[in-house]
């Protein structure tokens, strides 16, 4: 890996761990995962990066993804900035998305059953 792709990787993970902590500017209601992910990634490279997942669901845009060659298997190697899909039918027909962090953590929305805990974007415990 290249040191500008290493460098994006820490700028997005940078923004998703700010977006995290930010009372607003940042989407965080449960079932907008997409939106939050594309916020972060839009704050930190620019207003016009990552526009093709407009009006798409987390399991649209992977496909998207998937189609312009864009995606890879989970294989153990993933860096901080690095975005996952999860597109099983265990996540809904939506499926779901977040932003790899520090330590093994992912950036991303709450879900419907964190609603009660009244947390909004969190960091998961690992991936």
């Amino acid at each position: 890996m290249d040191a500008a792709t290493k460098a994006t990787g820490l700028l997005v993970a940078h923004w998703a761990c700010k977006a995290v902590e930010a009372e607003k500017g940042f989407e965080w209601r449960s079932g907008y995962c997409l939106r939050f992910v594309r916020q972060v990634v839009q704050a930190a490279l620019g207003a016009d990066a990552w526009s093709i997942t407009q009006g798409l669901n987390a399991r649209n845009a992977a496909a998207a993804f998937d189609a312009k060659g864009w995606m890879l298997p989970i294989i153990g190697n993933s860096i901080p900035g690095d975005l996952f899909f999860w597109t099983a039918d265990r996540h809904g027909i939506h499926g779901h998305c977040g932003i790899r962090v520090v330590g093994n953590r992912l950036a991303e929305t709450r879900f419907p059953r964190d609603l009660a805990n009244g947390r909004r974007a969190w960091l998961s415990s690992s991936l």
